[in-house]
């Protein structure tokens, strides 16, 4: 399990590097090796968020 803030932003090279360099790292190839990428919530989210005339929560959308 590795965890990232930009998951989304890793190329599939930059993934294919990783897993072929624990390959070699471990000698074991030919050893199919799967990692799951996750990102944090982020704690910040609610913040950016503001209550519409009803009461409920909408996006702020800031630049």
């Amino acid at each position: 399990m590795l965890f990232g803030t930009r998951i989304d932003a890793l190329p599939e090279s930059y993934m294919r590097y990783l897993v072929n360099g624990v390959r070699e790292a471990f000698e074991m190839p030919g050893v199919p090796i799967r990692f799951a990428f996750r990102a944090p919530e982020n704690p910040f989210k609610k913040k950016m968020e503001k209550k519409d005339a009803r009461g409920k929560r909408k996006k702020i959308n800031r630049k």
